[in-house]
């Protein structure tokens, strides 16, 4: 039910409400007009390319810089940033 149709129905019983008024009430209450945003499943070519890529990358170091350098010149504690990464 959105809030026009909350007006629709209030108007039905002589009370004149605006819907942000109403929208406001219900976020007061904890009400919001939002749906969440799914997650799209995994398929088993997405799981079975993930799990390629783990065991190929398994020996790789954790700590790895993957940051555009041209990027970062225009930091200022640039040379501090490269000594972490490195």
């Amino acid at each position: 039910m959105t809030a026009k149709d909350l007006k629709a129905s209030l108007e039905l019983a002589n009370i004149s409400v605006h819907q942000s008024t109403i929208r406001k009430t219900l976020n007061k209450q904890g009400i919001y007009g939002r749906t969440p945003r799914r997650k799209p499943l995994l398929t088993k070519k997405n799981i079975a390319a993930r799990l390629k890529f783990a065991k190929e990358h398994i020996d790789t170091p954790q700590r790895q810089c993957y940051v555009d350098k041209c990027f970062l010149r225009n930091i200022c504690n640039y040379r501090h940033i490269c000594k972490l990464c490195n």
